[in-house]
């Protein structure tokens, strides 16, 4: 027996590695497209984020001494996650119960809603008065890094769309 080898001809062979690449390429950018974001993710801020964005604002001394007024209130914010957590396990509960009832569901997201409002005016008493000690320098120095944050996000914001 004779082994046949079939050969390609060079304009087949650079086509089939042409087609390879191709769709190698594509399962690339489906693969990125479906990793890039959790679905539901809108990227913007969160109450903590925005909070985190403040902090990060503020200048120099005044930043560190605001950290250390919300570390002192850390016990409190961690009461109000369980809050939070106590009330999204309730929420499951509830969906999941055979006497499902509406009106426990708007209780919960009512409750919900008074423990986020809770723990956001906790966070800006906190930054309020550490504003209240700042002086006109400090305050212009927060209020421009503030716009150079909310600037660099909303160009992200841009880029993201497209």
């Amino acid at each position: 027996m004779t082994d046949v080898k079939a050969k390609i001809s060079g304009w087949r062979k650079w086509l089939l590695i042409g087609s390879v690449a191709l769709n190698l390429a594509i399962i690339g950018l489906v693969v990125g497209f479906v990793l890039r974001e959790p679905r539901g993710d809108t990227g913007r801020p969160t109450p903590p984020d925005i909070l985190r964005e403040l902090v990060r604002a503020v200048p120099g001394d005044h930043r560190d001494a605001l950290r250390s007024d919300l570390r002192a209130k850390r016990d409190d914010m961690r009461g109000f996650r369980e809050e939070i957590q106590n009330q999204r396990l309730a929420l499951v509960q509830t969906l999941e119960s055979p006497n499902f009832d509406m009106t426990s569901i708007s209780t919960l997201f009512e409750e919900n809603r008074i423990t986020l409002s809770r723990i956001t005016t906790s966070g800006h008493d906190i930054i309020v008065r550490r504003i209240e000690q700042m002086s006109d320098a400090d305050r212009k120095a927060f209020a421009e890094n503030l716009r150079t944050l909310y600037e660099n996000r909303r160009s992200r914001d841009k880029a993201k769309r497209y």
